[in-house]
């Protein structure tokens, strides 16, 4: 019945297809696609899909033909094109109004917004991951713990400070740091220096973020910085899935957050914090950043400093062992990584 093309990053024509078909449906094809599915009938394109490495998104299905099993034909193909590069958990974005449509295929929702849901598929829920996770850390179920997310790019005496605070407040402190390895410290060297810098709080435990805390499945845009009007749809799904599932399952009823002056998305994600996770039964506390003799210290004003080869300055913003890191060998690759990326 279909006639179906693959288009592959490469393949422009057909890309540039999807993109017109999608804006009949006011839908836009987005950055950092690498495979798309359209489907013809007669040389006339009826549907598409696409996705980005393990998340599905830009459907559209020509009115015409809905319920025929064109969207099952594209999950099928997308689904075929994971399991070719080892992928077998995947995600699934769509309109709030498209809810019904793919709750009827294999796809499960995570959580929803007003604007839009999240499904997940494959191998792996959400819920069985975190009651591994939760069996792993060796959890008390008696024990309320307290919850922190940082990306730590890298580690200040900020992120220490709010961390020792929730430790002095809390009988666990859980710390979460984000996994997506987007930033100009990668994944291992950011989580080393966590773990390095709180080594001497007892009750804290630090561990990667996963799949489902700031990550292109849950809040695509906070590593491409863009504030628009989408921000606050995706702030406050991340939130509503940490307060659904990581608060229930893992016995959290405190989150912890530092006040933001510079930064507009970090500051939209605060709000959608302090609104939603009361909603969870769970408690916000705000600590207001702290300040070294340059300013508020922040992880963005150290990288800046490093760029430009000011070392004298970062005693005041980075604790000892953040200092050591970046004097080890890995420490001096990420550094000489900052500073190549600054001269391109």
């Amino acid at each position: 019945m279909f006639e179906i093309k693959i288009a592959y990053d490469f393949d422009k024509i057909e890309r540039n297809n999807a993109k017109a078909f999608l804006n009949h449906f006011e839908l836009e094809y987005e950055e950092g696609i690498d495979t798309t599915i359209n489907l013809y009938i007669n040389s006339e394109l009826v549907g598409t899909g696409s996705k980005e490495k393990d998340v599905f998104k830009c459907f559209a299905i020509a009115k015409s033909i809905q319920g025929s099993g064109a969207l099952s034909k594209l999950l099928s193909i997308l689904q075929s094109e994971c399991n070719q590069n080892s992928i077998f958990h995947f995600f699934l974005f769509s309109k709030i109004e498209n809810l019904d449509v793919f709750e009827k295929t294999l796809f499960q929702e995570v959580a929803h917004t007003e604007r839009v849901v999240l499904f997940e598929g494959g191998i792996g829920r959400i819920e069985s991951i975190l009651k591994a996770l939760a069996s792993k850390l060796e959890l008390n179920s008696h024990v309320k713990r307290s919850a922190i997310v940082m990306n730590c790019n890298p580690f200040t005496k900020g992120h220490r400070y709010l961390i020792e605070t929730a430790s002095q407040e809390s009988e666990e402190v859980i710390v979460f740091v984000l996994e997506e390895d987007l930033s100009l410290f990668d994944t291992q060297s950011r989580f080393e220096m966590v773990k390095l810098g709180v080594e001497d709080l007892k009750n804290v435990k630090v561990i990667l973020s996963g799949e489902y805390i700031i990550s292109s499945k849950t809040f695509p845009t906070y590593f491409l910085k863009k504030n628009d009007d989408m921000t606050q749809v995706y702030t406050n799904l991340d939130v509503t899935i940490f307060g659904k599932y990581f608060c229930e399952i893992l016995g959290i009823d405190k989150r912890y957050i530092g006040t933001e002056p510079n930064c507009n998305i970090t500051e939209c994600y605060n709000l959608s914090i302090q609104n939603l996770l009361p909603q969870f039964g769970v408690e916000v506390k705000v600590l207001k950043r702290i300040e070294s003799a340059e300013g508020v210290i922040s992880a963005s004003k150290v990288r800046e400093y490093i760029k430009k080869s000011e070392y004298e300055k970062l005693s005041d913003m980075l604790p000892e062992s953040t200092i050591k890191f970046l004097q080890s060998e890995k420490g001096r690759r990420c550094v000489e990584k900052i500073q190549k990326n600054s001269k391109s």
